[in-house]
């Protein structure tokens, strides 16, 4: 979890400036942190860490490396053809 308000207010501010959804754009970002964590993904993304948060919603609206395989990720994420649940 961020607690980090400064860093919450620059994400949500950058989101606005992009015209990307903040509820959306946060999900996606908690998702693959997650992900990161479960060893899904190469990528090590530290969990709540709230300077790669505010750099993932950079590349995200960029399309930037990671943001640009990561822009659909809210809709549809798999593994092997079958969907990724990481509740379980």
């Amino acid at each position: 979890m961020n607690s980090d308000l400064d860093a919450i207010a620059l994400a949500s501010q950058k989101c606005n400036q992009y015209g990307l959804d903040t509820i959306s754009t946060g999900n996606t970002i908690a998702y693959a942190m997650e992900a990161s964590e479960k060893g899904y993904m190469e990528d090590d993304l530290n969990w709540g860490d709230p300077e790669t948060i505010v750099e993932l919603v950079e590349k995200i609206a960029k399309r930037d490396g990671w943001g640009m395989s990561w822009q659909k990720v809210s809709i549809s994420w798999r593994r092997n053809g079958e969907p990724i649940s990481l509740s379980r």
